[in-house]
């Protein structure tokens, strides 16, 4: 448990969990609740966390029910969408669609912009750089004097 724990130092830096599962171990809730305990100890336990309920196909019956589980096979594909889906909702939480107009003296922010922010549009003006992107509250604040 140990190595594994230090392995998993990192988890506390992550802005979602992923946390994949086999749904048809009968050992299906002591594994998540071993992952948890151990997300806890590692300063992840408020991370948001979605569940692959991975091996859905094997179930027989009924699928159990896990909070943020999202039924998939890797073996087939099926879920893979839903599973897409959860991750980009949850990942873009809280983000808003803005318009900026950026200098091209804050041309720096260019390479960051790529890095940090989801472009929609991106076009070069006469005055400055035209941005349509979509971003977090953090950089909305920080671009918010070249808003259009």
């Amino acid at each position: 448990m140990e190595a594994f724990a230090s392995t998993l130092d990192e988890v506390r830096y992550a802005d979602i969990l992923l946390h994949v599962v086999d749904a048809s171990s009968p050992e299906l809730f002591s594994h998540i609740a071993v992952c948890n305990e151990l997300f806890e100890k590692l300063g992840a336990g408020a991370t948001p966390q979605i569940v692959a309920l991975n091996k859905a196909d094997l179930c027989v019956g009924e699928l159990p029910y896990v909070a943020g589980g999202v039924p998939i096979s890797a073996l087939t594909g099926a879920g893979v969408p839903e599973l897409m889906a959860a991750l980009t909702k949850e990942l873009t939480a809280g983000h808003r669609v803005m318009e900026i107009l950026l200098p091209y003296a804050r041309g720096d922010l260019t390479e960051r912009l790529h890095k940090e922010t989801t472009i929609l549009d991106e076009e070069y003006r006469e005055d400055g750089i035209f941005f349509r992107l979509r971003c977090d509250a953090a950089w909305h604040g920080r671009l918010s004097e070249f808003s259009l």
